[in-house]
């Protein structure tokens, strides 16, 4: 479990990823997107959803997908979610619209710019409950391949 924070460009290990610009709504929210390289060249990658209060991504778990050829990409959709500065606390509920905008666009990424054929979304406790929905509501976009 652990803040995120800056160090030297790398956060915790992580590289920040650089979305594309999507259209912000008066009393929008922010998000996120956080990455891992696999050394392998790889097309595979896990989208981990960290949310509200929710621990950081597990050391043990991020090393365990790169180590077997995939990407570990973290989505940071705590509210107000910046990567200088920890989140609110996460005492107010999630605002899931919000969310699943961050998503959409966060796997039209992997998709479109990191050219990803697989995409496994994971996730606990509040993170888990998103994701579940989000899958739900796309499940015709077929934006995830699998969801654990």
């Amino acid at each position: 479990m652990g803040l995120i924070t800056e160090h030297d460009g790398a956060t915790d290990g992580y590289e920040a990823v650089r979305l594309p610009p999507a259209p912000r709504e008066p009393g929008g929210r922010s998000a996120a997107m956080l990455r891992r390289r696999s050394a392998r060249t790889t097309k595979r990658a896990v989208l981990y959803l960290h949310c509200l209060t929710d621990s950081f991504v597990p050391e043990d778990l991020a090393t365990w997908y790169t180590e077997r050829g995939f990407h570990f990409f973290v989505a940071d959709l705590r509210p107000q979610a910046r990567l200088d500065q920890p989140g609110d606390g996460g005492r107010a509920a999630p605002d899931l619209s919000g969310c699943f905008d961050a998503l959409d666009a966060m796997s039209g990424y992997l998709r479109d710019s990191e050219a990803i054929d697989t995409v496994v979304v994971s996730a606990h406790a509040a993170g888990a409950l998103i994701a579940a929905l989000w899958c739900d509501a796309r499940r015709d976009a077929r934006p995830a391949d699998a969801l654990i």
